[in-house]
């Protein structure tokens, strides 16, 4: 029995294949390439699906697919990846460390203050979400988005937040996310273990382009 984990990291999509015993079958790795201009920092979601391509077709020169018993998959949070119906990528993916979106998060700040009669509305979405909230947050990201890229906004099916949740896309067709990556897009009830039908609507987004919610083990 083989075990296969890919990490779409930061600087590579890195990939091992593990024994039953734990010993390493297989290791490999390719670089991705971070694109940025403006402050801003984006990568190309494809690349790291075409990374991951490469590695498994590397890993099934050595050893049959069908003896490859489950794939595991980690990658960076907190992004924010707009896919189009048939699950591919409509743009650049706009990393977890980029913070073009401030003047988005305020507005959100604001509006969360104005519809709890609160003095602070970033501490209010801090108590719902577990987080702080800044521009580097999807959520004041997808609102960026739709201010300053409309013809992407409105064509998105889904937002993804992890970079393994792309490759997982590509793979089943299913908009998904872990309940632990989705946690830190500002917009997730830490409690209920749910997205933020109050916060997602005092950003004047759409509920229904948000992933469906999943234990990491699911």
């Amino acid at each position: 029995m083989l075990v296969a984990t890919f990490d779409i990291g930061t600087t590579a999509v890195k990939a091992v294949a593990v024994r039953a015993d734990g010993e390493p079958f297989f290791t490999g790795s390719q670089v991705i390439h971070t694109i940025e201009k403006n402050g801003f920092k984006e990568q190309n979601p494809e690349e790291w699906y075409s990374a991951f391509c490469a590695l498994s077709h590397a890993l099934t020169d050595k050893i049959p697919a069908k003896d490859i018993s489950a794939l595991i998959f980690s990658g960076q949070m907190q992004d924010v990846i707009p896919v189009s119906a048939n699950g591919k990528a409509l743009g650049n993916a706009i990393l977890y460390s980029d913070g073009r979106a401030d003047e988005q998060a305020r507005a959100i700040i604001r509006e969360a203050a104005k519809r709890n009669v609160v003095p602070l509305g970033d501490a209010y979405i801090a108590e719902i979400t577990g987080n702080h909230f800044d521009g580097s947050m999807p959520l004041a990201k997808i609102l960026w988005l739709k201010e300053n890229k409309p013809e992407i906004y409105e064509k998105t099916a889904c937002f993804l937040i992890s970079s393994k949740d792309y490759v997982i896309t590509r793979l089943t067709g299913v908009f998904a996310g872990d309940m632990t990556a989705c946690s830190t897009a500002g917009a997730m009830d830490l409690d209920r273990k749910e997205w933020s039908e109050e916060l997602i609507e005092a950003s004047g987004l759409d509920r229904d382009r948000f992933p469906k919610l999943f234990c990491a083990h699911e």
